[in-house]
């Protein structure tokens, strides 16, 4: 049993006691203390309650015999997402609506504030421009990161995500929400103890996978290129193919855009990379090397083990190609028969949702 977690029902009868020897242990308390009186958290926090002082009672402690009271310093006058934050002496604890608190000569008075209903938080979540990481984090003891993300929503601003890595930014499973950045920076370590993320932080690969379809997802983009009847659309310097990727990424609400810049010869290869993002040769300076390229990069943040090649990058590339250089559905398919790769389909669906192509929908309309 948790420390502070004594209940009170609305009969003003409490509960949740581990023991019957706890129970007798707690009538004995307030049998000797004719001056306390119990109530919840929630009149406490609406004000319908005050005193000379205001305790929680530590279960623990109240199980062994030995002092339970735990003195309240202050009363937060705002909600945390429908907890009621009180001050203590080693940090705030945040009490849900029926915890039982102590309160002594004790005074009934009118409501002064109401505690509304938590209001409902998102199974999933993807990082974008409505909704950015503070900094604020912690390592799970089985995986993966708790992370503060702010929403700014009036009432409900961040909340506490799961993340297999530090560069996964799509998809991310929500443990809370909170009414502010604070409340959720403080709650973190709480989250750790009482959120399992269970198989999804199982052990990766240390290294990702051997890229075994590079060849042949080229001989894919190839004879995609052939069947679509593709329109080459040359960019005249690197920094037109920055600024035309930065619309792409707009379009799609996709945070932090990779560098562009040029290879170091004419020789090499365009290519990605994490640190130095996308680097075009003079002979890259057009949309689909673009598109492979970034592909590269959101690939990465979806399937960071995954091979630079693999099925999820496929999914991302051919989203891509459809939403912006005129391929269609068809196409891919023909490709596909003919030139087999390994196409994560799920996340093809995905991109195709979260893009619109610029000549058919503002990007406004795509709101995160």
């Amino acid at each position: 049993m948790d420390n502070d977690t004594l209940k009170i029902g609305g009969d003003g009868a409490a509960g949740g006691f581990s023991s019957s020897g706890q129970a007798i242990m707690f009538e004995r308390l307030l049998a000797s203390r004719r001056d306390l009186s119990a109530v919840s958290a929630r009149e406490l926090h609406e004000g319908t309650c005050w005193g000379d002082a205001v305790y929680l009672v530590d279960a623990l402690s109240l199980g062994m015999g030995v002092h339970p009271f735990r003195e309240v310093e202050d009363i937060c006058v705002r909600h945390d997402n429908g907890d009621v934050p009180v001050y203590m002496h080693r940090g705030t604890r945040f009490l849900a609506p029926d915890d039982l608190v102590l309160i002594q000569n004790m005074n009934r008075d009118v409501k002064v504030r109401h505690l509304p209903d938590p209001l409902e938080v998102p199974s999933r979540v993807d990082l974008g421009d409505r909704l950015e990481l503070t900094g604020e984090e912690i390592a799970h003891p089985e995986g993966g990161y708790l992370s503060v993300a702010e929403t700014f929503d009036l009432e409900l601003r961040a909340l506490v995500v799961w993340r297999r890595d530090r560069r996964s930014r799509l998809d991310l499973r929500v443990v809370a929400g909170h009414s502010t950045t604070g409340f959720a920076a403080e709650r973190l370590a709480e989250h750790a103890l009482r959120f399992s993320p269970g198989a999804a932080a199982s052990p990766r690969k240390r290294y990702r996978e051997r890229d075994v379809q590079r060849d042949r997802v080229y001989r894919f983009e190839a004879r995609l290129d052939a069947v679509s009847g593709y329109s080459h659309m040359p960019f005249d310097s690197t920094e037109a193919c920055a600024e035309y990727l930065a619309s792409v990424y707009a379009d799609g609400r996709i945070a932090r855009m990779p560098a562009v810049g040029k290879t170091r010869s004419d020789s090499e290869h365009s290519h990605f990379s994490l640190r130095h993002g996308i680097r075009l040769s003079v002979y890259g300076h057009e949309r689909w090397t673009v598109l492979h390229e970034a592909a590269h990069d959101i690939a990465g943040r979806i399937a960071p083990q995954e091979a630079g090649h693999g099925p999820a990058f496929v999914g991302v590339l051919v989203a891509l190609l459809e939403t912006y250089a005129g391929v269609r559905p068809e196409h891919v398919e023909q490709a596909l028969a003919e030139r087999p790769v390994k196409i994560d389909q799920t996340v093809r669906g995905k991109i195709l949702g979260r893009f619109s192509a610029p000549e058919a929908s503002p990007a406004s309309e795509f709101a995160p």
